[in-house]
């Protein structure tokens, strides 16, 4: 991994401090497609997966999805909120929400907020999280976002990185 990217891993876990019940970071990963920022979330995430209760995964490209994937998460291979499993899609999301609530030191990754539709749904959603790390992937530039979440921009490979991690030397 270059040197830039190493630094943008370092800085997505830098700012993490003692979680007290809110949100302490909320952080876009702004980029052209194709140059890796959904891969660096992940990474991101794997490597710190012993610093969080929970690693969840949002797919966020239409307040549709988003919504549909939130609810999603009280299903069994995530949440397991067996109790609103079937009932309407607002009641699991707040079900999802409350237990994001309870359980204080997640990481939740909303991929793919490319358009300005997304990018509200996702600004609406943000003030509703509360105990953990948001960490959004979008093609939208960083002046596009407000001041409540950090851009990070992400570059091109440099040529000799873009070889070693597509020979899966990194």
């Amino acid at each position: 991994m270059n040197g830039l990217r190493q630094q943008l891993l370092s800085k997505l876990q830098d700012d993490e401090t003692a979680y007290t019940g809110e949100v302490i970071q909320r952080q876009v990963l702004c980029g052209l497609g194709g140059v890796g920022k959904t891969r660096l979330a992940v990474e991101y995430a794997n490597k710190f997966k012993s610093e969080y209760t929970a690693l969840l995964f949002v797919v966020a490209d239409a307040p549709e999805n988003l919504h549909r994937n939130l609810a999603s998460l009280t299903g069994p291979m995530i949440l397991n909120l067996p109790d609103v499993q079937q009932g309407p899609e607002e009641d699991r999301i707040a079900a999802a929400l409350r237990w994001l609530a309870d359980h204080p030191c997640w990481c939740m990754i909303l991929d793919n907020v490319d358009s300005r539709e997304a990018q509200r749904a996702v600004t609406n959603l943000l003030p509703r999280l509360s105990g953990g790390h948001v960490l959004i992937t979008s093609r939208l530039s960083e002046s596009e976002w407000s001041r409540d979440v950090e851009p990070l921009h992400l570059d091109v490979l440099a040529p000799a990185d873009a070889k070693a991690f597509f020979v899966g030397t990194h």
